[in-house]
């Protein structure tokens, strides 16, 4: 009798069904029906569960499987062990090359940012192509706001803020910050112009649109990872309010830097 026949038998002693059996133990009831049909096996953990439940112990749920392969009981553990450890191993590689996949995405946002805004300089043609990628002048033919993030650096150190959290797993986070980028970005040189004089800013003050909305982003994005690990779906009404959120938040943030500075 395999371990699988033997938890389907000690199941049906007790009177449960794979759903009883399943909701007991913690895990789905598929996995309760692989177990018994021998297409997975339960781990160290859930092993002595089942012993419990069943109340009889490890040895004796074993016992026949141990008699038909010759195999001990603690060999049959360790390979169970072994199992579980290799499962860990695989999951954390997948999480590893999932995340690094997102994080790759929101480099390739931060670069498509950065290369939209040296355009005008291309148009241009005044630049090597050394000159064009990274001369203080060429940022500066995009625009006030982009050419002072790109030559302070800000540009560099936001995204690696972004990308580093998408590569610990916070990819939502991540994708949300480069948003509020790549919007404050826009907002702040559209609407930042100030004919008057900005006090701040050389009479643009496009980097305190900017700044509010990238500071916005980053808290919306911590938020949205907390709304995702508690199971909330994209489409539901927590969802929409978030987005609502976010929006009104943008719109505050322009209306108030348009009306104190």
């Amino acid at each position: 009798m395999s371990l699988g026949e033997q938890i389907r038998e000690q199941r049906i002693k007790k009177g449960m069904s794979q759903e009883k059996l399943a909701e007991q133990i913690g895990v789905s009831r598929q996995a309760v029906a692989k177990w018994e049909s021998g297409q997975s096996a339960p781990n160290t953990e859930n092993l002595f569960k089942l012993a419990q439940i069943c109340g009889i112990s490890v040895d004796h749920l074993m016992s026949h499987q141990a008699q038909r392969t010759e195999i001990s009981v603690a060999e049959e553990l360790f390979h169970l062990h072994q199992m579980e450890n290799d499962k860990r191993e695989r999951v954390r590689r997948e999480k590893f090359c999932r995340n690094g996949r997102y994080a790759l995405l929101v480099l390739l946002g931060y670069g498509i940012i950065y290369i939209s805004g040296r355009i005008p300089a291309a148009r241009a043609g005044e630049y090597s192509v050394l000159g064009w990628l990274f001369s203080q002048e060429a940022a500066g033919k995009g625009g006030y706001l982009y050419g002072w993030l790109c030559n302070q650096g800000i540009i560099v150190f936001c995204g690696l803020i972004s990308v580093l959290l998408s590569f610990f797993g916070r990819y939502r986070a991540g994708f949300v910050t480069l948003t509020g980028f790549g919007a404050g970005l826009v907002l702040g040189e559209i609407l930042g112009k100030n004919p008057d004089g900005a006090s701040l800013g050389f009479g643009h003050y496009g980097w305190a649109i900017w700044g509010g909305i990238f500071l916005l982003s980053a808290v919306m994005g911590m938020i949205l990872e907390r709304m995702s690990r508690k199971g909330v779906l994209q489409r539901s009404k927590e969802m929409a309010i978030w987005r609502c959120l976010f929006l009104f938040g943008i719109a505050a943030v322009i209306l108030f830097v348009r009306g104190n500075f």
